[in-house]
């Protein structure tokens, strides 16, 4: 067996740990998430695309915009609004 498999399972392990101790590292986890690792992935996804790839980003994408929007038309709070 892969350990592809087991992989998401064991991230979702360690942040449901990490964000339940009372250590403060969610605000540095979070920020190096968002500024780092997340950016250097979608490159890498871009850089060794395989064919037709380009038109399943674009389409979550346009669904993402669309659901964003319908949750504006909800509430005006953009925390509400990512959490939709």
């Amino acid at each position: 067996m892969s350990i592809a498999i087991f992989s998401p399972r064991l991230y979702l392990l360690i942040g449901f740990l990490a964000g339940h101790t009372p250590l403060d590292i969610k605000g540095r986890a979070s920020a190096l998430l968002t500024k780092i690792v997340i950016p250097l992935v979608i490159i890498f996804h871009i850089a060794t695309h395989r064919a037709g790839v380009f038109v399943i980003m674009l389409g979550m994408i346009v669904m993402m915009g669309v659901m964003l929007l319908v949750s504006r038309l909800q509430t005006r709070d953009p925390v509400q609004n990512l959490c939709f």
